[in-house]
Order: structure tokens, then sequence, then C-alpha cells
């Protein structure tokens, strides 16, 4: 079944309802297994539609030969297996004829598209032609996808050729908590489920191989820290399939993994000049969904305290157990390795993932607070200076209200500790004339009775509100 893409479907929905009147062309991107094939496949179903799924790193010929076996799969014309396709425009020719002679809506699928062009813009301004000339002439919905986001928003929806004809981008990001716990069937805890989504994220992909017989250690150990398990190479396929010079992203993110940088700083550390090229690799990760960028609020829109720090789950979590580890698992001591040298370290790093967790979901606890559409800002607030402050999460919002949010990961209910805590914190916390200040906390296991006696939060929040 299909998870947590309630909004992607009814944009797709919306899109197929127009193509009678006009022909839509939309850009589907996102990283490698979160979902994007499965998502228009379950949505094409019993509609009249042609995927097609292309091959990485083979020749055009092979390409188009590829493309042509899928075509056969999909249609009932038998002299098809007799035709030789020269090159795409003999394709998109029999595509054309093929769409003009079906009745109603066709949807036309090209998915992987990053290597059904060979990372090249040719094929871009050829599809331009094809659906300038023929296509958006009939009754045709026209879907780009691809895994590899700077090539789908640089050279395809930033084209010159594509400029004005996309109707619609869709970037499919993580699914929610929410949804993780309903691949799960919802037989683990939601505990559980929170701490598979601070290594996992929300690809879907990985909670599929997830064992609901199976404790979270359990599952951890088998799919990380056995002998070739499967995640002991995701990080080369993930990331050998995103970027060409792997060498050079690797060595940004071994540097952000475990603390953020500016760009003068990562341009220090690693020798590489600060202007063009490190701004590319530095917006490249970002597209993938790998590293956020984020301004202090106190810092207003001064782009040299920008920081970049990694943010997704897996490869924060990759770098912090699995790299020093390798050899150790390879050798078939990882199971061993992990209940020695990982579980004793565990509880310290669930704060500082749980910490992680809420930041990638801030719109998500906006809902739950109630202010959702009146969110200007959110991110961190600190102030690095010698008895300085910290949170971890604050909200600027349209209604003149700053929500200041403090996250706890403790086993058991925070207790009175935290007022004073805060109170501390809030006396250097610098607040525009004007603005009111609301209180937030977000734990595991809720607050103590006497911090609900002291009504002193104006929020609370559990992790069980967030699932």
């Amino acid at each position: 079944m299909l998870q947590g893409r309630e909004k992607e479907i009814a944009l797709l929905d919306e899109a197929y309802k127009q193509v009678s009147g006009r022909a839509q062309l939309a850009v589907f991107y996102g990283r490698r297994r979160i979902g994007k094939s499965f998502l228009i496949q379950f949505w094409c179903h019993k509609k009249n539609f042609l995927y097609f799924e292309a091959l990485e790193h083979v020749s055009n010929v092979d390409q188009i030969e590829h493309f042509k076996k899928q075509l056969i799969a999909q249609t009932n014309d038998p002299l098809l297996s007799m035709i030789i396709f020269k090159d795409w425009d003999n394709f998109f020719d029999y595509l054309d004829n093929y769409i003009k002679k079906t009745k109603g809506k066709t949807i036309l699928v090209f998915d992987e598209f990053q290597w059904m062009a060979q990372g090249k813009t040719k094929l871009v301004s050829l599809i331009k032609y094809y659906w300038d000339n023929h296509w958006k002439k009939n009754q045709c919905f026209l879907i780009l996808c691809g895994s590899i986001a700077s090539f789908m928003v640089k050279k395809v929806i930033h084209s010159k050729a594509l400029y004005g004809r996309i109707d619609h981008e869709l970037n499919i990001g993580p699914l929610l908590p929410s949804a993780c716990y309903q691949i799960l069937n919802k037989k683990r805890s939601f505990d559980e489920v929170v701490q598979y989504n601070m290594i996992f994220g929300g690809v879907p992909k990985y909670y599929e191989l997830i064992k609901t017989s199976k404790s979270f250690h359990q599952n951890i150990k088998d799919l990380f820290f056995k002998k070739n398990s499967f995640f002991f190479e995701e990080f080369h396929k993930i990331f050998f399939s995103q970027f060409k010079e792997v060498g050079t992203y690797k060595r940004i993110v071994s540097l952000i993994h475990e603390k953020p940088y500016t760009l003068a700083e990562i341009s220090k550390r690693l020798k590489i000049q600060s202007g063009g090229g490190l701004k590319s690799y530095l917006v490249n990760l970002e597209l993938a969904g790998f590293v956020e960028s984020e301004i202090p609020f106190n810092m207003g829109l001064k782009t040299k305290k920008k920081v970049y720090r990694l943010i997704d789950p897996f490869l924060v979590f990759y770098f912090k157990f699995i790299l020093p580890a390798q050899k150790t698992i390879n050798s078939g001591g990882g199971e061993h390795y992990f209940e020695k040298a990982i579980l004793p370290t565990w509880k310290p790093w669930l704060g500082y993932a749980f910490e992680r967790f809420c930041k990638r979901h801030a719109m998500l606890i906006a809902s739950k607070m109630g202010f959702l559409d009146s969110v200007l800002l959110y991110g961190p607030q600190f102030n690095l200076a010698p008895n300085g402050f910290q949170f971890d999460l604050v909200f600027e919002r349209s209604d003149q209200v700053i929500t200041v949010c403090e996250i706890k990961f403790n086993e058991k209910p925070v207790d009175t500790s935290v007022v004073k805590e805060m109170e501390d914190k809030l006396k250097k916390f610098p607040l525009k004339k004007g603005q009111m200040l609301e209180k937030a906390i977000i734990t595991k296991n809720g607050v103590s009775e006497p911090v609900l006696k002291l009504q002193y939060f104006h929020h609370i929040l559990t992790v069980n509100d967030l699932l």
C-alpha cells in the first residue's frame, strides 16, 4: 500500500483532470529509494499510460533498445519487434503515432530521466521539440522523473528549452513519521518508530526491510552490523549514483557530519576555494537533501554567518557508527561491536538525534501546536559567546509571537529543573519591540505533574503527539 503521499496523489489527480482541456508536463525528482517510481506506478494503475525506466551507465543504442523492450511489453503491436529505432527521434515518432491512435488521455512517463539523457541537455531540447509540435496537441500528460536532483533542477526545470512549459514541479521528500508507523503496520511502539526515523529518516524502502517480529536493536544489528548486511554498502550506492566528483563531496560531508561550518571554514579546512566550485558542491548536496544551510535568527541575513550541516539521518548514522567499524563488520565482528561499543553510547546519541528529528519535522511541530499558517521563519537560535545560550528550535510568526522550543529525550517525564534551565537562557534571548514569547517543550515522555501544575509552558508535545 502507498502511505503518506496524499498531497502528491491529489496534485496528480488535479493535473490529470486538466489534461482534457490542455496537455500537462510535470517534473518529479527526489533521492534514491524515496518511492518516486512506486508513487507514479501506483497512481497510473488502471489509467492509460506508458512507463519507461532508464538504465544507468549504458550507451544510447542500448538505452533505446531497453526502451523498445519496455514498449513491446506494454503494447499489442505485433510488428514492433521488427522495427529498428536508430535514435530517439525514431522512438519518439513511434510514441507520437501511438498516442494519436489512443482514445482519451495518455500518461507518458520517463523515469530516471537523467540516465536517459546521459547527464546532457541535448535530449531535453529534443523533448521540448516533441512536446511543442506533437504531444502537447494531444491529451498527453508527460512526466519526467529523476533521482539526481541537481540534474533535474538545473538541466530540466531551469533549462531554456523547457522554460514556461512545465506545469508542475514536485520534490518527492521523506515520509512523515506517522506514515512510517503505518508501513510497520502499527506493530512496533511509537518510541521505536521515532528511533528508526532518527536513523532512516522518512525513506520508505528502509522501513520495508524492518522485521516487525524483531526489536529495534535486533533489526539495527541485522541491517547494519552483520557482514554483507543491506546498509553496509548503502552509502556508496546512494552517494556514487548522485555525484561525479565523489571524493570532494565525501570530504565535505565528512567534515560537517558532527558540527556545522561556514563556507569560509569549509574552504579553509578542505583547502577548496570558496568561490563557485565549493558553493556548487554545497548547492548540489542541498538539492540531494543531504545537507542544509541555515542562518541563526539573531544574524538576520548575514550570509557569511550561514552554516552548513549534514541532515540526512542515514548519512549521520553512517559516519558516526558504521564508517569507524567497517573493518570489524567486514571481518564478521560487527554484532559483538554493536553490543560492546555502540549500545553504551546509544542513549546520549539519541538525545542529539532527537533534536535533529524535531528540526526536520519543524512544520509538523508547528501544525501540532496550532500555528502552522503563521510561521515566517524557523530554526535554531544561539549565541556562542562565553555564557551564551542555545535553543534548538525557534519559530518566528506573522502574529508577532516567537515560540521557543526546548527539546528533551528523557526516559522519565521532565522535572521542574527544565524551568530554571529555560529561564536562564531566556534572560539572554533578544526579543524585538512588540513581540511576545511563547515557551514550548518537546519530549519523549512528557513532563512531570509538578511541571504541569506550574503551567509554565504554552505547548507540551510528546513523541506520541508527533505520530
